[in-house]
């Protein structure tokens, strides 16, 4: 009987937007798309925004007739723990993992395009882009504790691009894309033991384009100039990811057992959303705008290192192990649906024009975790979170340098987890009972022009 090889193909299928678990939200759900809708506590479904792109397609029929650009720095910082019964070493496999740092450039614009006569037609587009990587997944153990909210789900790039229509003066409807990548490839590697070395080795791979759909409407403001107006809007968003699937073939010459590891992470979904929300403007320069976003986290996949084996070959077959070697066994598996709940998550934004060129900002949101009690297996940490937010923007005139005025905007946020606790069913459970807390601290810093 002639030896056939060994083949062992591990195949690698990360979903990356957002880039880690599969509760990740991204970066501009999280914490808002500019430094204006930080300082509101991301309450703007229902505003003119020069970041409609994302916030709300239908907003961009409220734009301005000319180029608006805005540039802002963004600075996050988690000041997260996980506080294990039994506590473990910080290079333990198993320790708790903790939220990166987090810096990054966001870039928004809004442009008239005079095609279907003047100021009806608007186009527009807003970026994050992550100052150290373009994208990060991180997978882990589904034993291993880990933030789903904030470790890596904003470290990587989210490109949201729109088209919004001013049917009248007071009907505004929109749509557009949010934009992702995937990757694909493959890893050819032959060895032949006997001579101890490698007799092929390669790699092809590509990435392409992914995308998923949003539309936004907005109605009004309708009312007195000076007095009160009112405008109410709504944005509907379907689910991305980004996706990367590198399988990568080991090919051992001469011996008859085929082996088959498949890898399979999960990493950054985000769900179908629905937001809604209504603005007024008052008099004495006082804006407030209250929404609400329902979240289907319900349909979630799994945020955790998904592996399985496969042994076979005439080898295996001859001794009949060729299916009892295989992992996991039925019933075995240890990577189950994370069982999320869907949420609505409540935000106010509150604006107060103080002079025409200073503007004061505060927010506060509610988000409700999506992740149930963590009793066995899994622990995977999140908790209902409270977001205080606090802004300022002011518009400068400086004839000598630009020739329109140019504002200035700072957004923080502090956004506070209440204590979550998990009392484990099993005594013998790996990692025990835990306790999580803590807050995640996101400054922004820009700038705005009009041309």
């Amino acid at each position: 009987m002639s030896a056939s090889p060994v083949t062992v193909r591990a195949v690698l299928v990360t979903p990356l937007l957002l880039a880690t678990a599969a509760s990740a939200n991204g970066a501009f759900e999280t914490y808002g798309a500019d430094a204006r809708s930080r300082g509101l506590a991301h309450a703007d479904v229902a505003l003119p925004s020069i970041a409609a792109a994302h916030t709300n397609p239908g907003a961009l029929g409220l734009a301005d007739s000319e180029l608006a650009l805005a540039v802002s720095y963004t600075l996050d910082l988690p000041a997260l723990e996980i506080a294990l019964a039994a506590a473990r070493a910080v290079d333990d496999p198993l320790a708790p993992a903790r939220p990166p740092v987090v810096s990054a450039l966001n870039l928004a614009a809004t442009q008239p395009v005079d095609l279907v006569g003047e100021d009806r037609l608007f186009v527009g587009a807003a970026a994050y882009f992550p100052t150290s990587v373009l994208v990060r997944a991180r997978a882990f153990d589904p034993a291993r504790p880990f933030f789903a909210m904030y470790d890596s789900a904003t470290e990587h790039y989210d490109v949201s691009v729109g088209a919004g229509l001013r049917l009248v003066e007071w009907l505004h409807l929109g749509a557009g894309l949010r934009l992702a990548a995937g990757q694909r490839g493959d890893v050819q590697l032959a060895v032949d033991p006997v001579r101890g070395r490698l007799v092929q080795q390669s790699m092809d791979t590509f990435q392409y384009p992914t995308s998923a759909p949003v539309a936004g409407i907005v109605v009004g403001p309708l009312g007195v100039d000076g007095v009160a107006r009112v405008s109410v809007g709504a944005v509907w968003r379907e689910p991305i990811a980004f996706d990367v699937a590198l399988p990568a073939t080991l090919v051992i010459e001469g011996a008859d057992v085929d082996a088959v590891l498949d890898v399979l992470v999960l990493a950054n979904y985000e769900p179908r959303s629905l937001t809604a929300g209504a603005a007024l403007w008052a008099a004495r320069g006082l804006l407030v705008d209250v929404e609400a976003q329902w979240a289907m986290w319900s349909a979630a996949p799994p945020p955790m290192l998904v592996t399985r084996v496969d042994l076979g070959g005439e080898g295996l077959e001859a001794l009949g192990l060729d299916a009892t070697l295989d992992a996991p066994a039925p019933g075995q598996d240890r990577v189950r649906s994370p069982g999320y709940l869907d949420t609505v998550v409540w935000r106010l934004g509150v604006e107060w024009r103080v002079l025409e060129p200073l503007a004061l900002r505060a927010g506060y949101q509610y988000r409700p975790t999506p992740v149930p009690d963590q009793t066995s297996g899994t622990n995977i940490v999140d908790a209902n979170a409270h977001v205080i937010a606090l802004g300022a923007g002011v518009t400068m005139r400086l004839p000598h340098v630009f020739k329109q005025p140019i504002s200035a905007e700072i957004g923080y946020q502090a956004q506070v987890l209440e204590e979550r606790t998990a009392t484990k069913t099993n005594p013998q459970d790996e990692i025990g009972h835990w306790a999580a807390r803590g807050v995640v601290h996101a400054l922004a810093l820009g700038w705005t022009y009009r041309f």
